[in-house]
């Protein structure tokens, strides 16, 4: 059985008459963007809509739907030269604001009819439940401007 090495096979493709080429990775060059794909990129409209996605999803997304490349690394730039940054997401619950002022009487009420029959009242606070929610915790979006996570 004839064991042949990297060197040996190397050897024998220069022998025969084969060129070995080397590929060197090619960088993208730093072309103007076009004015169109600024605007799409920093739109309100697409800011909400990929939300939730990384970079990486975004450069992607970017290609599916306009077919334009573009690195990460320039996206930020990009993003940050239009005002736009990598922000902390806030979650705010808006079923508290919707309650009337007469369902918060009626709701006094009852806990305290449960309170005089002597009945044990189990406090739980709903922040603890909804935690998990919290996978999102950081989006790109303008600043002062509220961006809707999906």
């Amino acid at each position: 059985m004839l064991i042949q090495t990297v060197r040996y096979i190397l050897l024998k493709f220069i022998r025969d008459g084969y060129q070995m080429v080397v590929h060197q990775k090619s960088y993208a060059s730093r072309t103007k963007i076009p004015p169109h794909i600024v605007e799409y990129l920093t739109s309100k409209e697409t800011l909400q809509a990929w939300a939730g996605m990384s970079l990486r999803w975004r450069v992607k997304q970017l290609w599916l739907e306009k077919q334009f490349s573009y690195c990460c690394k320039s996206l930020i730039l990009l993003y940050k030269k239009h005002g736009i940054s990598y922000r902390a997401t806030g979650y705010m619950h808006y079923n508290g604001f919707k309650v009337t002022e007469e369902e918060r009487l009626n709701y006094a009420k009852k806990l305290k009819k449960l309170i005089d029959s002597n009945k044990p009242v189990i406090y739980a606070d709903e922040s603890s439940f909804n935690a998990w929610n919290r996978i999102i915790s950081k989006t790109w979006g303008p600043k002062n401007n509220v961006i809707n996570l999906p």
